[in-house]
């Protein structure tokens, strides 16, 4: 019975020996090996502040501890949008991989809307407001200067807060149909002006019909400002 017992207990101690022996792998380097790569690929553009958020491994999980240096790598890291997910990798004797979520803000001053915009309205100083926001989940484009903004015309209606995107927009018509115009005609250093007659409507950099009232003639022009237009000889 004596020595079954000391069987037993030598049994014991080996195995507590064994799984004192067994090391594994810190989270936090697995951690450090996800935004060092994220700090060598992930690139921006003046006035871009990056920040990111890596989602951290279960604290239940053990991996083995690494002889070799972690690899980490993206089956999509040549574009970094608001999420990737991010392979780190072991190639030592006892292998072992994983994927770890990471979350991307790419914080910027951008223009939104300090009110709500009706359709139609045109937008004015006291519609803009400037603020910096997380543009990594915007779709589309947005404007970068207060000059591109002022002036056009909202296409639909805009919520307080909205990112002023171009494809809500459009300029301001400064020319109507049956306006009296000025059509400047330059060729060669010179220019002639003429009076005439919109025969359609457009906003600066515009094509428009316009009637030569001189010549009766209706030719293309190019509006400049409100009441000119100019032909390119």
């Amino acid at each position: 019975m004596k020595l079954i017992r000391c069987i037993v207990l030598l049994n014991l101690l080996c195995l507590s020996n064994t799984y004192a022996n067994v090391s594994y792998q810190g989270h936090n380097e697995i951690i450090a090996t996800v935004q060092a790569f994220l700090d060598k690929n992930l690139t921006s553009t003046e006035g871009v502040d990056i920040k990111t958020q890596i989602g951290r491994p279960d604290k239940r999980l053990k991996l083995s501890s690494c002889e070799e240096p972690l690899k980490a790598s993206s089956n999509n890291n040549a574009r970094f949008t608001s999420k990737v997910s991010v392979m780190v990798k072991c190639e030592g004797v006892k292998p072992w991989s994983l994927y770890l979520q990471v979350k991307i803000q790419r914080f910027t001053s951008i223009f939104i809307s300090s009110r709500p915009i009706a359709k139609g309205d045109q937008i004015t100083e006291k519609d803009i407001q400037y603020v910096s926001q997380d543009v990594s989940h915007l779709r589309g484009s947005y404007y970068k200067s207060k000059q591109d903004i002022l002036g056009k015309i909202a296409k639909r209606s805009i919520k307080l807060g909205s990112t002023f995107n171009p494809r809500y927009l459009r300029q301001a018509i400064l020319v109507k149909k049956g306006d009296a115009v000025d059509i400047v005609a330059e060729m060669r250093g010179l220019q002639i002006r003429m009076s005439g007659k919109a025969i359609s409507a457009g906003a600066k950099g515009e094509k428009i019909n316009v009637k030569n009232l001189s010549s009766k003639r209706t030719i293309q022009a190019i509006v400049e400002h409100p009441g000119l237009v100019k032909v390119m000889m």
